[in-house]
């Protein structure tokens, strides 16, 4: 709530005393820190964290699998402990600090479950490590509410499958099962909770699970030698609903982070639509496809500006939040900065002459070598 107010005081929705007098009264009692900082303490904290598990391990000359898979799973305590610890007499919120320890015992428990099935085969070890970094992230989000371990718990849990299935259309049905089962389920909390805790964090975990859906649908995005036959063609039909149904969903609900996820998936869709069907690829198809964005965003902004006071059912081509002209800002950057370096031809190689030779002389007062 308070960066709302932060945010509409900003764009000139509230005046800037309105704005000081409703930040004031949500104002929350935790301690907060700008994104740099924030990355910095997390990746210095990760580096602490790490490097006192490497000072237990490496002077101590452990090397037995089960010894060190122990002390992982000690250490993976340890870090969540020290976690909740900081956020319980520090009052701290996505400081950085806390979340480095959170993280680090993921990853912890993951060496621990790795570590403990390194003598079996390798899709087993994986397998379990998958398993166990699902849970431990679900735990991490349960505990201290970071939304990005409840997308990892979601990503782990979906790549279970691919290490613990030898059967290639298998992995991807279960794998898809899984994401689908996710979908429904936070779909109908965040129907329930609308845009307040916990149903905005399941509008982003929906999101994330229905994105999940698409590329373990889609065989181009992630290889396969999967090339023919019904599954073949019914993932080429998906690709194509997926992201119709998305954006249906995502507009009728006017979710933004569902309709922005749907709008990329059609993109995959039209980029790897030639993989599919076996067609050669085309050096213009980049800038046909170009062309098609630009026409239609020309048309769709034009057909929104046209409505009833420049917008249709709530929809407007116009950006109202700052944050969106900073974000275009950025956007419009990058791609100036970054560009695909254009291969210049290389000069033909000199052929040696043999001309200038006299009659009688074989060519020796030319260029003959």
């Amino acid at each position: 709530m308070h960066a709302a107010v932060r945010e509409w005081t900003q764009s000139g929705f509230l005046e800037k005393k309105q704005g000081a007098v409703l930040a004031k009264e949500v104002q929350p009692a935790l301690k907060r820190t700008n994104i740099f900082f924030r990355i910095v303490l997390f990746l210095f904290t990760c580096l602490i964290a790490g490097a006192s598990v490497f000072l237990v391990l490496v002077p101590l000359g452990i090397t037995d699998r089960d010894a060190t898979s122990a002390i992982c799973i000690v250490a993976a305590m340890v870090c969540f402990g020290l976690a909740e610890f900081i956020i319980d007499q520090f009052g701290v919120y996505r400081f950085g600090v806390e979340e480095a320890f959170a993280v680090m015992a993921v990853v912890l428990a993951i060496s621990a479950a790795v570590q403990l099935k390194s003598n079996s085969d390798y899709r087993t070890m994986w397998g379990l490590g998958l398993s166990v970094g699902a849970i431990a992230s679900l735990v991490v989000y349960g505990g201290l509410g970071l939304l990005y371990a409840g997308i990892a718990a979601i990503a782990f849990a979906a790549l279970t499958p691919f290490s613990l299935i030898h059967a290639l259309v298998a992995q991807r049905i279960v794998s898809a099962s899984m994401l689908l089962a996710v979908f429904l389920i936070a779909r109908r909390q965040h129907v329930i909770y609308g845009d307040d805790f916990p149903g905005d964090d399941c509008a982003i975990f929906q999101t994330a699970a229905w994105a999940g859906l698409y590329i373990v649908a889609n065989l181009k995005i992630v290889p396969s030698n999967i090339t023919a036959g019904w599954f073949y063609w019914a993932t080429y039909a998906s690709i194509w609903i997926l992201p119709v149904a998305g954006l249906w969903l995502g507009l009728r609900g006017k979710d933004r982070f569902l309709i922005d996820v749907n709008a990329a998936m059609v993109l995959a869709t039209l980029s790897t639509n030639k993989s599919y069907l076996g067609l050669k690829h085309q050096p213009w198809d980049p800038m046909l496809l170009g062309v098609l964005l630009m026409a239609t965003g020309i048309v769709l902004r034009r057909w929104l500006a046209a409505g009833p006071n420049g917008e249709r059912r709530g929809f407007t081509p116009v950006r109202i939040l700052s944050k969106d002209a900073r974000l275009m800002a950025v956007v419009g950057t990058a791609s100036a900065a970054i560009h695909t370096p254009v291969s210049s031809p290389q000069p033909a190689a000199s052929q040696p002459g043999f001309d200038g030779g006299r009659s009688g002389g074989a060519g020796a007062s030319g260029e003959f070598f």
